[in-house]
């Protein structure tokens, strides 16, 4: 006993093992047979299915396109988002390491520089700077501008504190 596989591969042999001549006419009832069935209701009705059918195929296409496309845009709104979420903390940090170095660059005016020890060079503002001249034991200021005054000559209490 054949199965339906097996009749299938003796069939498609055959078909295959015939010449152009001998399968004309079977070619040409097949086609008749399609042109009838076209022509019917059925047939009709079938050709409107698969119409519709590629319709809703080409509209979820253009569906799968148009989110596709929203996806890759709401990528690129989110790379460029952290980008310049990137970009401002870099430049957050450039000003806050600015604004440290103006800093530490203000206090270092304050504060005087040793040269050896027990001896500070500076400027006006070390000059007037009480409370880092004592705690560096600070005994005595030298004044070499005409053009500043000198801050301890005498104190509140009608002594210089270096002395």
């Amino acid at each position: 006993m054949c199965s339906f596989n097996d009749v299938q591969k003796l069939m498609g042999a055959r078909w295959k093992s015939m010449t152009a001549e001998e399968r004309q006419p079977y070619e040409q009832l097949a086609l008749e047979e399609k042109n009838r069935f076209l022509t019917s209701a059925e047939g009709q009705e079938m050709l409107a299915a698969k119409k519709l059918q590629a319709q809703q195929k080409k509209k979820e296409k253009a569906e799968e396109e148009r989110q596709r496309l929203e996806l890759e845009r709401a990528q690129k709104r989110e790379e460029d988002r952290k980008k310049r979420e990137e970009k401002r903390k870099i430049e957050l940090e450039e000003k806050q390491k600015k604004q440290e170095e103006l800093r530490i660059k203000d206090e270092l005016k304050y504060l005087g520089k040793q040269i050896i020890p027990g001896l500070y060079l500076g400027n006006r503002h070390v000059a007037k700077n009480t409370e880092w001249m004592l705690s560096t034991a600070c005994r005595y200021v030298v004044n070499v501008t005409s053009e500043l005054k000198n801050h301890y000559e005498v104190s509140a209490l009608g002594e210089s504190p270096f002395t």
